[in-house]
Order: C-alpha cells, then structure tokens, then sequence
C-alpha cells in the first residue's frame, strides 16, 4: 500500500475516533486487530462511491481528455492544466458550463 506501519495505525487510530471503524482483537493472535468499516463508515463509503468518485473521473476526465503523445509531454499537459485549473475546481467549472 506504500504506507509505513506508524502511519497505518495512526489512520486507523483516527478513524476509529471519528466513527468510521471499529477495532476488534484477532481471535487467534492478540497482538493483531481486526479492523472493520461502522454503519456509519459504510454510509461514508457509498456516499464517496456516488457522490465524490464520480466528481473525481469527470474532472480527472477533463483534465486528461486530449492528451496524446509521449508520457512526458502528457505529464507537462497535466502540470501545465493543474496550473491552470485545479483539479478541485475542474467539476466545479464543468457543472457551471
């Protein structure tokens, strides 16, 4: 996943605080936990799946439409886009049109 142990548990640590996660002991190690998503992570997660994800592939979308050629061009396309617009306003700018 390219996240250190630290940082994995301090994620989980502060989803736990919020709500979003519920931590058990492993049955058959307790040194291990068992992580699973609350009701209340579930709704978060489907949300994301309607709402939020949607939002990002159309700006990602938009972002990256015409681009054609060697990566590294495209690369300095998407920079010089981002520069332009970021991608945060990109769904914003799209829903205005």
């Amino acid at each position: 996943m390219g996240i250190t142990q630290p940082g994995a548990t301090r994620t989980v640590g502060q989803l736990l605080e919020l709500g979003y996660v519920d931590m058990q002991p492993a049955p058959d190690d307790q040194r291990r936990r068992l992580v699973s998503l609350t009701d209340k992570g579930q709704d978060l997660v489907d949300h994301s799946k309607k709402v939020i994800w949607p939002r990002i592939a159309a700006a990602v979308a938009d972002l990256c439409g015409d681009l054609d050629g060697p990566i590294l061009e495209q690369l300095a396309a998407i920079e010089d886009g981002l520069a332009a617009v970021p991608l945060a306003r990109r769904n914003a700018a799209e829903e205005e049109r």
